[in-house]
């Protein structure tokens, strides 16, 4: 031995020995603190409400398309959602939606002349439209 008394050994040994357990029952407790924690938070994420998608108020009544409508084109820009459809009458409209809470910003309706949508009959060539560059 270097120098050391068997009571010194025994001590520098039990110390040792306790140093290590004190390291395990550490590790231990740190490991069930992790598991509470993460069963915990699991528990919450089973029970809780889900967060709505939109943090803005929507409004109650919900802008619908007419029956038979059918969309043409759509597009988002600064907020506004701009919807192009056309109904079974020939009619076609914009609807403009504001993003933010859904509500109506204006609906615009064009009515097209009947010739204007007309297709020509198989063989036939269309008629040229007036405003287009053409002669009437």
């Amino acid at each position: 031995m270097s120098g050391l008394t068997p009571k010194t050994h025994r001590f520098l040994l039990f110390m040792t020995i306790f140093m290590g357990v004190l390291i395990l029952l550490g590790f231990g407790f740190l490991a069930y603190v992790i598991a509470s924690r993460a069963g915990d938070i699991a528990a919450d994420l089973v029970t809780a409400e889900p967060e709505p998608a939109i943090a803005a108020p929507m409004v109650d009544n919900h802008p619908r398309l007419p029956d038979g409508a059918v969309i043409q084109d759509v597009e988002a820009d600064a907020g506004r959602l701009v919807i192009w459809y056309r109904l079974h009458d020939l009619d076609d409209r914009v609807l403009i939606l504001d993003l933010a809470d859904g509500a109506v910003v204006s609906e615009i309706a064009t009515v097209l002349n009947a010739d204007q949508h007309a297709s020509p009959a198989p063989g036939q060539i269309a008629p040229p439209q007036a405003g287009r560059g053409e002669e009437p």
